[in-house]
């Protein structure tokens, strides 16, 4: 018995002992059901947030108004609710009111899915499973506890959880399910942003194969709510380099990308947003498209999208890193400096991004030839490493002359001019390192100085 069911069992045994009756709920009995590894645990009981104050010692009160608190036992938080029901949901998320009940088959007949709507009494080995919850787990089969359509408009949100379960517990969507969530695809207008990104997140990181909830969610037109940019992709031909249209191979690099962080298959779904903007016939070869700049097109829609849906700084700008340099491609005929020139653009854990993405991408072509571009990138990756452990001058910070003696230099104080010759220097360095001494670099900033300003 884990540490956490432990402790569960031990807090059970207390409010039986006290007159109540408890059990275990939500996805905790789900994911155990299906041999799956248990997440947070959370506990029903008949007692009520009051009486849970008075029976245990150490209790912090996290949702009294909906019957939550937090019991702890030893070092352990757990969750208990007390049974209730709900009444509406005028704003599409939070009842308006919740009336507290002393039997378990109330509080889960207001449960969204049938297999989260399961009670389990590990005193006993005992469930309380009103709806067929326990038959759907073993059948693979998600439903909604009651009339679908009512479940989904009083939370949207539960829209993208049903897709959310269909894909990372690999769940067959009841069809009376299906139809209802294509008829309600609109509410999901009504939802915070915030709360959308979180479940994406979870779709994405969660699943080997998150294609499957985008495949999903274009069949219940649920992509032309949340993601309309997404809908140009579909069917949108490419050329020879590629087997797949531009929708599948977004998809394919999808699944190729690792899950965490999840910034990696936001690149994906975004990488390849400006084709079907910058499609062009391509004159020589008959049915084949080109996509010139189709990369910088993704990068605005990236910023778009990211904007909407308030990413934070840093994943906007570590997705927008992977999309901006996706069309770069390393030959084995590139000079020392033009390696020199990439590691530069890809600082730090950049190179590791454009690395990883390369492969995912590559990946996702699908042709015959993949093996061979996948050696071609484990060619590149050993230039840019021995390269990088050279540790020649790649950022400003690194030349042999910094920023003050530049300024004495010129007997001008810091302004646009400083990054320009800074920058210039560098090239320099970048072109030939032997040149990052600071008498040669004296020299050339004195040069390019004279060539700038006029005494």
């Amino acid at each position: 018995m884990s540490t956490v069911l432990q402790a569960a069992s031990e807090l059970l045994e207390r409010l039986a002992q006290a007159g109540y009756k408890g059990f275990i709920v939500g996805g905790f009995v789900r994911d155990r059901l299906m041999k799956r590894p248990t997440g947070d645990l959370d506990i029903a009981s008949s007692a009520t947030p009051q009486e849970i104050l008075e029976l245990f010692d150490r209790v912090h009160p996290t949702g009294l108004g909906h019957g939550t608190v937090t019991v702890m036992v030893g070092d352990l938080p757990i969750e208990h609710t007390t049974f209730r029901t709900e009444g509406t949901y005028s704003d599409h998320r939070r009842p308006d009111s919740v009336q507290f009940v002393t039997e378990i088959e109330d509080d889960l007949a207001r449960r969204d899915f049938t297999v989260n709507a399961i009670a389990w009494n590990p005193l006993a080995d005992s469930y309380i499973d009103p709806f067929g919850g326990r038959q759907d787990v073993h059948q693979g089969r998600l439903r909604a506890v009651g009339a679908p359509r009512d479940r989904l408009q009083e939370d949207a949100l539960r829209i993208l959880r049903a897709v959310r379960f269909a894909t990372t517990h690999d769940f067959e969507l009841d069809m009376e399910l299906r139809h209802a969530l294509a008829a309600t695809a609109h509410k999901l207008k009504e939802i915070a942003v915030e709360r959308i990104e979180d479940e994406l997140d979870k779709i994405l990181s969660r699943s080997s194969h998150p294609s499957r909830g985008f495949r999903l969610m274009h069949e219940l037109n649920l992509l032309e709510v949340i993601l309309p940019e997404f809908i140009p992709m579909i069917g949108q031909r490419q050329n020879r380099h590629h087997a797949h249209d531009v929708w599948d191979h977004t998809l394919q690099v999808l699944d190729a990308c690792p899950a965490e962080p999840t910034d990696f298959r936001w690149a994906a779904l975004f990488h390849d947003l400006g084709k079907p903007l910058t499609a062009e016939p391509h004159p020589n070869q008959q049915g084949d498209f080109r996509f010139f700049g189709h990369e910088k097109v993704s990068l605005q829609i990236s910023g778009d999208i990211g904007k909407r849906l308030k990413f934070s700084k840093a994943r906007q700008r570590r997705v927008d890193q992977m999309i901006a340099h996706h069309m770069v491609h390393p030959t084995n005929d590139w000079g020392d400096s033009a390696i020199r020139r990439l590691l530069r653009k890809l600082p730090g854990e950049d190179l590791d991004d454009y690395l990883t993405f390369k492969r995912a991408d590559v990946t996702g072509k699908g042709t015959d030839d993949v093996n061979t571009l996948l050696e071609q990138v484990n060619r590149i990756e050993e230039r840019l490493r021995r390269e990088q452990a050279l540790g020649h001058a790649l950022q400003r910070r690194d030349l042999a002359i910094d920023s003050h003696d530049l300024m004495t230099l010129a007997s001008r104080p810091g302004g646009p001019w400083l990054g320009a010759l800074q920058d210039a220097l560098l090239e320099a360095v970048v072109e030939d390192p032997s040149f990052n001494q600071r008498e040669r670099l004296e020299s050339m900033a004195r040069t390019w100085l004279a060539n700038h300003f006029t005494s």
